[in-house]
């Protein structure tokens, strides 16, 4: 990686100097150096970029889908069951949803019923 390599990627981030050497923990200076390349960037910083990067997109799309929930329809009611669902293991998560589809089914047989026999 060079110098503008870095920077350009340090931009994308959307991080200061300043902030992306907190992040390194060095000065801002060094990464002035780095970015001008008068210092070589080491492999330590190429991976602390990488992990950056992973973080900032893993927020992203925690945002995305916090966003996608809020423009659901939803009372706080299936909220609370939708974030309870989610804390599950896998097994939990089957079971969870066998039991909700089979008190549907039930439900929708005792609407068809009541409505047959109106």
């Amino acid at each position: 990686m060079t110098g503008e390599e870095l920077k350009t990627i340090r931009k994308e981030l959307g991080f200061s100097q300043q902030a992306l050497s907190k992040e390194f923990g060095v000065s801002a200076r060094q990464i002035v150096n780095l970015e001008k390349g008068l210092t070589p960037i080491k492999e330590i910083y190429i991976e602390k970029i990488s992990l950056l990067k992973m973080k900032l997109e893993a927020q992203k799309n925690m945002k995305n889908h916090m966003d996608d929930l809020e423009n659901l329809d939803m009372s706080e009611k299936e909220y609370d069951g939708l974030v309870a669902y989610r804390e599950l293991d896998d097994d939990e998560q089957d079971i969870f949803y066998y039991e909700l589809k089979a008190a549907a089914a039930k439900k929708r047989k005792r609407l068809k019923e009541t409505s047959l026999l109106s």
